[in-house]
């Protein structure tokens, strides 16, 4: 969603009200952006990313339904943890389901083939998914710092509580994705008809601030909020026992998987903001591509965790509890202080922590072009 090669003000003025602007430039932007046929090497990338994607967008999906699945049809695994994790995983289907498609394909094509429609829908559902994603972090890391530092405290949530929060991080995520929403749109070219689905800002000051608000609400702040709490939780558990020092290597490893993931991406997307020029390059597509792989494969790591390095989580997949077992699991459910999470060593759910430029769109890529339809 960012804009590679940002329009000047005049220009979106031009665009707003269904003037051509000039087009000597667009065969340039064509080349560079892949538009005529693409040769061997160009050939291999597409496949070689495409193969990436299909990887991404079945493990994503597939792993995070699991976590859905486990949580939902276990009534004693509805613990507000629990359900924040089932939140998260949600919110990571509707981002492969969005994101991971649609995202590479407006970049292989070179143009927006899926309608005016779509074109809204899509952005902005994308924004929700990382909004929803970065807010539940936010609230998980919260919600243990508490449960591990003050134990003994009345709880802030209950489960029924915890519906509710989740239903207003996803309120308002729909809220603080709104403003880009309103600037998106369907645009056809001057010069070839080719219709593509971009940002038109009535001003370049207000598309780099809202740029860079973007990135302190998804990223860094989430990223200070979930670092500082786990790095209390990291040294509450310092002098425990070994299950426990285990988990600090977990929230460690967590943290750094989530910066890892998301930071090459976010770097693109405000250079793509603030300094055009260095990302408008020929391998500026394949780099952002890479980037933006990368941050999507963080879908995939909360199941994998989840399933394969926590034995509490994997027997509730593999074998449903008996009716004795679950009136004892409902009995210490009540009984603790606290609810209990999926396991001891996965107590930060936190390589989704998800910000695209304007969510995970792509660079810019128009030429000389005017709205479709009069919008």
């Amino acid at each position: 969603m960012s804009s590679t090669t940002t329009l000047a003000c005049h220009e979106v003025a031009a665009k707003l009200s269904q003037q051509p602007v000039e087009a000597s430039d667009l065969a340039q932007i064509a080349d560079r952006n892949g538009t005529a046929p693409a040769g061997g090497g160009g050939v291999a990338a597409r496949a070689l990313f495409g193969l990436l994607y299909a990887i991404v967008f079945v493990l994503g999906v597939s792993g995070n339904g699991l976590v859905c699945a486990v949580v939902l049809r276990r009534r004693a695994m509805r613990t507000v943890t629990n359900l924040l994790v089932a939140n998260l995983a949600l919110s990571d289907i509707l981002l492969c389901a969005l994101a991971v498609p649609f995202t590479p394909l407006y970049l292989f094509l070179r143009r927006w083939p899926f309608g005016a429609a779509l074109c809204r829908l899509v952005p902005f559902a994308q924004g929700v998914s990382v909004y929803v994603s970065s807010l539940t972090l936010t609230a998980i890391a919260v919600h243990r710092l508490r449960a591990v530092v003050h134990p003994l405290r009345r709880r802030l949530l209950r489960p029924r509580s915890c519906a509710v929060l989740c239903a207003a991080l996803w309120a308002a995520s729909a809220l603080l994705t709104l403003p880009y929403a309103a600037f998106v749109r369907l645009v056809v070219s001057a010069a070839d008809g080719r219709a593509f689905c971009e940002e038109l800002w009535p001003s370049e000051h207000g598309r780099q601030l809202f740029g860079a608000l973007t990135a302190a609400v998804q990223f860094l702040l989430p990223l200070a909020v979930v670092g500082g709490c786990y790095a209390r939780v990291a040294r509450r558990l310092r002098r425990r026992s070994r299950r426990a020092r285990r988990t600090q290597l977990m929230l460690l490893a967590m943290v750094l998987a989530f910066a890892l993931a998301w930071l090459p991406l976010n770097v693109c997307n405000l250079l793509a903001d603030f300094h055009a020029a260095s990302v408008a390059w020929p391998l500026g597509d394949a780099l952002f591509c890479a980037a933006h792989a990368a941050a999507m494969s963080s879908t995939c790591y909360n199941p994998l965790l989840y399933a394969w390095f926590n034995d509490n989580f994997r027997r509730q997949f593999v074998r449903p509890p008996s009716a004795a077992e679950q009136t004892v699991l409902e009995t210490l459910r009540s009984d603790r202080p606290h609810d209990r999470d999926l396991g001891s060593t996965s107590k930060f759910p936190g390589s989704n922590l998800s910000l695209g430029k304007r969510f995970c769109w792509i660079p810019s890529q128009r030429g000389s072009y005017v709205t479709a339809n009069g919008q």
